[in-house]
């Protein structure tokens, strides 16, 4: 029913009420009462509009809102004459309709033609009319002015709510973008960044090694017997396990350390500025603290088997990655929870 551009349609209409209402008044004490009685009967229309739209017929409510300036732009006409300006409010019609926020845009559209096409119209129809009062030039230059100020009220203040909807459009895909970014890069599940995210860093710090030779160690680790684990205590009990794991092992890496999953029950850890001595000691401290994982009061052995590669001169990505995978299934292959940072070797 309403969307979010409910608020600012339903201004304009206030706005509308108002004005007309004062427009009545004004009129009316000045001594010209069948004028101001009808502007007064406009007052309502409008009134009845916004009603109507509060209660959700939004094509009722556009159309009495174009029924209201019609006939408040013509009973003005009929009754002053082109001189008091009342043909403007068709134009300001078609701004309000044309840049209204209400998203049937098929009905939105048609009105503000419709509204271009009276303004035509009357100012064909009447520029061949004497109006019914004959107002003195000073009234008539009054009122003039009155309906010049109040319809190009509406083309402002009109503009001013399309501006702030646009504004609120472009915070909202700012913040869309923001989300889908943060899904591109970011594991779900384990709230640690994703392969994606890995691999673009360490195409960095391959870069950067590349430059400065300065030397950093990546190792691939992966739960041991993580398939039982799900056998035995469910998929549910497994997730656990792996979202556990990552933030044990996070907590246990240094502040310019990187971690992420790198898929299933692998994740990917990347030290920079790091020899593979002391890469061996941090992941064994990883190691270390995963085994003392406590789960839930379930009688599990937790462990992972870790490999690990120094990068080398002329290393791609593939490289790197390719020795840690066969370090890591020489790990897996021989006994698991350790960690192997040699060729054929567990030292």
């Amino acid at each position: 029913m309403r969307d979010r551009y409910f608020r600012s349609y339903s201004s304009v209409l206030l706005y509308a009420v108002l004005g007309s209402f004062i427009y009545s008044v004004g009129i009316f004490v000045s001594g010209f009462q069948a004028l101001g009685l009808w502007i007064f009967f406009c007052c309502l229309l409008f009134l009845g509009s916004g009603y109507i739209f509060y209660s959700g017929r939004l094509k009722t409510s556009l159309l009495l809102t174009f029924i209201g300036i019609s006939f408040t732009v013509n009973v003005s006409l009929a009754y002053a004459g082109l001189g008091c300006e009342a043909q403007l409010y068709f134009l300001s019609g078609t701004v309000l309709f044309f840049l209204s926020e209400i998203s049937n845009r098929k009905i939105t559209y048609s009105l503000a033609v419709l509204c271009i096409v009276e303004y035509i119209a009357t100012q064909m129809i009447y520029s061949g009319m004497a109006p019914i009062y004959d107002m003195s030039n000073f009234t008539l230059s009054l009122f003039k002015q009155i309906n010049t100020f109040f319809s190009f009220g509406v083309v402002i203040y009109t503009s001013i709510m399309y501006r702030q909807a646009v504004h609120h459009y472009e915070d909202s895909l700012k913040t869309l973008n923001r989300k889908n970014r943060y899904f591109a890069y970011v594991d779900t599940m384990t709230g640690l960044e994703n392969r994606r995210a890995m691999e673009n860093k360490l195409k960095k710090l391959i870069e950067e090694a590349e430059q400065t030779n300065v030397p950093f160690v990546v190792g691939i680790v992966d739960i041991d017997n993580f398939k039982s684990i799900n056998d035995n205590y469910g998929h549910p009990f497994g997730d656990t396990v792996l979202i556990k794991t990552g933030q044990v092992m996070k907590n246990s890496l240094r502040s310019n350390d990187f971690i992420g999953r790198w898929g299933g029950e692998e994740f990917l850890i990347m030290l920079p500025s790091t020899s593979i001595e002391r890469g061996l000691e941090i992941f064994e401290r990883i190691r270390t603290a995963v085994v003392s994982i406590e789960l839930e009061g379930m009688n599990v052995d937790l462990s992972v088997t870790i490999g690990c590669a120094e990068f080398e001169k002329n290393d791609t990505l593939i490289d790197l990655i390719r020795r840690a995978d066969e370090r890591l299934y020489y790990g897996k292959t021989h006994g698991k929870n350790r960690v192997v940072g040699y060729e054929n070797n567990n030292d």
